[in-house]
């Protein structure tokens, strides 16, 4: 869980200026403007002069997902965000993510160049309880080297109680899980060590849906959800 109140890059200390000023206003003179320029400061802005400077044909602007050029280029997309994310909220993420999907044919098709890991209880890029370690870059240059596309990563976190029950603060016990490649969502295999990864398995909503209706003819909203993928 993420602390109460408001997250102190947001407001920032008596010392110091919020992070999400330098964070986010940083990337203007990089990411927004038609020419990049890294000398210019985005805390002394002119909003009727320097406006002109920013490009409308940036994504970081209008959140294209026409990016067929990087696609055709042979590009390679991994996004990752955590569930427990008090930034920058994971659905913005996961509807670009899909939006971009639709637009290349559905999820299916869009594996063939990106994907997206969806990370349980993390935090902004890493915190809570949470397996929030993990290395995504070996998993990218094997697929655009080798053309080995990632399924699930093998995440761990050093935060853990270390007896399972109710939450009661950090811990300093390490778990490990797999990372589940969406739209797949993780699930117990049945048996073994609950703080092992390899107990666990990634299961496909299709698997999943099929499961629960041999069980239990009366969830039928199931049907409603699967067709709301795509």
């Amino acid at each position: 869980m993420q602390p109460s109140g408001i997250p102190t890059r947001d407001i920032g200390t008596a010392t110091s200026a919020p992070g999400n000023i330098g964070l986010g206003s940083g990337q203007l003179p990089l990411f927004w403007f038609a020419d990049p320029d890294p000398t210019y400061n985005p805390l002394t802005v002119d909003y009727d002069r320097d406006i002109r400077l920013v490009t409308p044909a940036s994504p970081a602007v209008n959140n294209s997902t026409d990016i067929r050029h990087f696609v055709r280029r042979g590009g390679k997309l991994i996004f990752y965000h955590g569930l427990s994310d008090s930034g920058p909220p994971w659905p913005y993420t996961l509807k670009y993510f899909r939006d971009v999907a639709r637009k290349y044919g559905g999820e299916k098709h869009a594996a063939d160049f990106m994907k997206l890991y969806l990370v349980p209880n993390m935090g902004h890029c890493s915190g809570n309880t949470a397996t929030d370690q993990f290395d995504m870059l070996t998993p990218m240059v094997n697929w655009i080297e080798n053309g080995i596309a990632p399924d699930e990563i093998v995440a761990t976190g050093s935060r853990f109680p270390a007896t399972v029950g109710p939450y009661a603060g950090f811990g300093t016990s390490t778990r490990s899980r797999p990372l589940c490649a969406y739209p797949k969502t993780l699930r117990y295999g049945g048996s073994g060590d609950i703080s092992q990864a390899s107990s666990y398995v990634c299961v496909s909503p299709e698997r999943e849906h099929h499961g629960h209706h041999e069980h239990d003819d009366d969830h039928g909203d199931h049907d409603d959800h699967d067709r709301g993928r795509d």
